[in-house]
């Protein structure tokens, strides 16, 4: 089995679109909150995921896009697995009300035989429902990630440029 994802892109994208897009919009295909609700046995946070460090185009391009991410705790330990709509994008540690968390490798074909590959790390600071931790009022996810690309035959992305992006967002009640 392979090392990394691969995703196959059929339109050129702007740089930091595609893997933004890639790694995170392609894993919500349908509404965060879909016809059967949150999964009861997950945490869940609305995120606004927003661009706030583009190190790969001379163009900075601006990103922002709103997510549902459910953290699924391990039984024993401090292990979580973070999903949008079901579908795993990170794996990590919660330490008290730090998260660290990190993706597979990422693979995106960008024409005939240019391929770009990436890793998104991320740390927050989180407040499931009713706890405390040091957070403003009204937000119980705060927290970054940075997309590294770690490998490409693209001209247009120099391995080890990063993309960077500010994630805020509310706990989400289970019904």
């Amino acid at each position: 089995m392979a090392d990394y994802i691969v995703l196959r892109c059929r339109r050129r994208r702007s740089p930091a679109l595609a893997l933004m897009l890639s790694l995170l919009g392609t894993l919500a295909l349908s509404p965060a909150c879909s016809q059967g609700g949150l999964d009861p046995d997950a945490s869940h946070w609305e995120v606004t995921v927003s661009m706030t460090e583009d190190l790969c185009n001379n163009s900075p391009v601006d990103y922002q896009e709103t997510f549902t991410y459910s953290l699924y705790y391990e039984p024993e330990g401090s292990g979580v697995d973070l999903r949008i709509d079901g579908a795993s994008f990170a794996t990590g540690v919660i330490s008290g009300c730090m998260v660290e968390y990190e993706s597979p490798i990422t693979g995106e074909e960008r024409g005939e035989d240019l391929w770009i590959k990436w890793q998104l790390t991320g740390e927050a600071t989180h407040r499931p429902g009713g706890y405390s931790c040091d957070l403003d009022d009204g937000v119980d996810w705060s927290g970054e990630e940075v997309f590294q690309v770690v490998s490409s035959d693209d001209p247009d992305f120099s391995v080890g440029c990063t993309y960077t992006t500010n994630v805020v967002g509310i706990y989400l009640e289970n019904d």
